[in-house]
C-alpha cells in the first residue's frame, strides 16, 4: 500500500509560530483525527507549536487510503518527520496513539535520527502487562458486537449512534484501525534514553493504574506516571488537568535549554 508522505498531509501545527521553542506532535486513538486536538493549542504557551497527526482514512484525508499495519503508519512518518527535526519535539499518543507514538520513537532511535524530548503515553497498558479484559474490543467481531464494546468504551458519540448512516460511515476506520492494533507484536529493545510520563484514567475498565505504571520498565531516564479521572476517554473528561501537566513538564525542558 502507497501512503503519502508529505508532511503537509500528515501535520497539522495549530496556531503555527516560526519562533516556537519546540513542538508537541499528537496521535489520535483509533478513529480520531486532528479534530480530537481542536482546542489543545489554547492550554500551551506560544513557544509550544500543538501540532496533531492526521492519519489517512479520516478527516481531512478521507480519500486517502487505511491502514492496518502499524509498521507502515511508522515507517512513512520516519520520513516524515525528517522535515520536522529542525527543533526539539516531543510526541503524545492516547490508545492507538500510544503505540504509533512509541514505536515510531523506536524506529526513529534504530535510524539515528533525532528523537523526541519526551514521550507522553495516555490510555494503554504497557505491553508486557497481560490482558484481563474476557471480551477484547476486536476489529473481526460482528458489527453490532463491535459497535456494543465501542459504546462500553464511550468511543462513540452519542449523537454519532443516532445517526445509523454514520455509524457505517465510521465503522471501516475503526474496523482497520483495530486491525492495526490486532497484528501489531511488541518485540523487546533496550529501554528507551527518552524520559517517559504515562497517564491512565481511573475509571478505565480496560487499563489499571499497575497497567500504567508499568511502562516506567521502557525508559531508562525519568519516569512517571498519573491517574485522573474518567475512563478510557479521560483525556476529554479530564482535558484541563492532563494538558497542564504536559505543559508544565515541556516548560520545565525550555527553561533549561534557554538558561
Amino acid at each position: 500500500m502507497n501512503i503519502s508522505t508529505d508532511s503537509s498531509n500528515w501535520i497539522f501545527c495549530q496556531n503555527p509560530n516560526p519562533q516556537s521553542i519546540m513542538r508537541l506532535f499528537c496521535f489520535p486513538y483509533a478513529g480520531g483525527g486532528i479534530s480530537a486536538f481542536n482546542t489543545w493549542h489554547k492550554y500551551f504557551p506560544e513557544n509550544i507549536e500543538i501540532c496533531p497527526v492526521q492519519l489517512p482514512g479520516r478527516e481531512t484525508r478521507f480519500k486517502d487510503p487505511l491502514s492496518t499495519r502499524l509498521s507502515s503508519i511508522v515507517k512513512e512518518l520516519v520520513h516524515v518527520m525528517r522535515s520536522f527535526s529542525d527543533k526539539p519535539f516531543a510526541f503524545f499518543g492516547h490508545s492507538m496513539g500510544l503505540w504509533i507514538s512509541f514505536e515510531l520513537a523506536r524506529q526513529l532511535r534504530r535510524e539515528s535520527l533525532p528523537a523526541p524530548i519526551h514521550l507522553f503515553l495516555s490510555g494503554s497498558r504497557a505491553p508486557h502487562m497481560p490482558c484481563t479484559d474476557p471480551n477484547p474490543l476486536h476489529h473481526k467481531m460482528p458489527d453490532k458486537e463491535f459497535i456494543a464494546k465501542l459504546k462500553e468504551l464511550g468511543g462513540l458519540p452519542d449523537e454519532l449512534l443516532q445517526e445509523p448512516e454514520l455509524v457505517q460511515l465510521y465503522l471501516p476506520i475503526l474496523k482497520a484501525d483495530i486491525e492495526m492494533l490486532d497484528s501489531y507484536v511488541h518485540k523487546r529493545e533496550e529501554p528507551l534514553e527518552i524520559p517517559i510520563s504515562a497517564f491512565g484514567g481511573l475509571s478505565d475498565p480496560k487499563v489499571s493504574e499497575d497497567d500504567v505504571a508499568g511502562w516506567g520498565e521502557y525508559t531508562n531516564r525519568d519516569f512517571s506516571h498519573h491517574m485522573l479521572s474518567g475512563g478510557h476517554f479521560f483525556l476529554h473528561e479530564s482535558r484541563e488537568e492532563l494538558l497542564l501537566a504536559i505543559s508544565k513538564i515541556l516548560q520545565c525542558f525550555i527553561n533549561r535549554v534557554s538558561r
